[in-house]
């Protein structure tokens, strides 16, 4: 794969996988897969994800090419997995300084919130609700949140950086296996130039 080409897959997955943790609540969610669309300047982007718990993962197409995001929500990191190079690339440990992307509890200190009341959507029902954030960035963010799945059924962030959405349908409940968020035997790890403070 030619080194310019795999930077800037590399920067896209990582700009998918950071829209999905800020979006994301993953608070003891379901275990269940779905079709997943996220919309953001001007693209459309359709992929799969794969929810267990406090973990995710998440596969799309970019570039041609396979992409796989995965948070283990035990261990608090990720990875961005290349299947087509047998490579991964570790990301950065989830600490108090991040918390409130993936903790509602530390969000809620960070922005005011507000519940909107009751909606269904792709058949479930939701509680929707609207953080502002009190930084001077001013951003917003709308929630529907399963009462049943505990996780988002659609989101939509709205900010300096424009708006962005994301949403899931065919939703389907079923057990998953603890492979699916786990690094596939046999892949190497690979850092890039000024991508400090990877673990694992």
């Amino acid at each position: 794969m030619d080194k310019k080409y795999q930077t800037k897959w590399i920067i896209t997955c990582m700009a998918i996988f950071l829209t999905a943790a800020l979006l994301s609540t993953p608070c003891l969610a379901a275990e269940f897969t779905a079709d997943v669309t996220t919309k953001a300047g001007g693209q459309v982007m359709h992929g799969k994800i794969f929810v267990k718990g406090h973990s995710y993962r998440q596969e799309m197409n970019a570039m041609g090419q396979k992409q796989v995001m995965i948070f283990n929500g035990d261990k608090k990191t990720g990875w961005i997995v290349m299947p087509a190079a047998h490579m991964y690339m570790p990301l950065p440990k989830y600490g108090p300084g991040n918390a409130a992307q993936t903790d509602p509890e530390e969000l809620e200190k960070k922005a005011t919130k507000k519940y909107l009341g009751k909606e269904k959507m792709n058949g479930y029902k939701c509680k929707k609700y609207r953080f502002i954030y009190k930084d001077s960035s001013g951003t917003k963010m709308t929630q529907w949140i399963s009462t049943r799945l505990k996780y988002p059924v659609k989101m939509i962030i709205e900010g300096p950086q424009g708006r962005m959405e994301r949403e899931i349908k065919n939703i389907k409940e079923t057990k998953l296996s603890n492979s699916l968020f786990k690094v596939p035997a046999g892949y190497q790890k690979m850092n890039m130039p000024g991508m400090s403070g990877m673990n694992q």
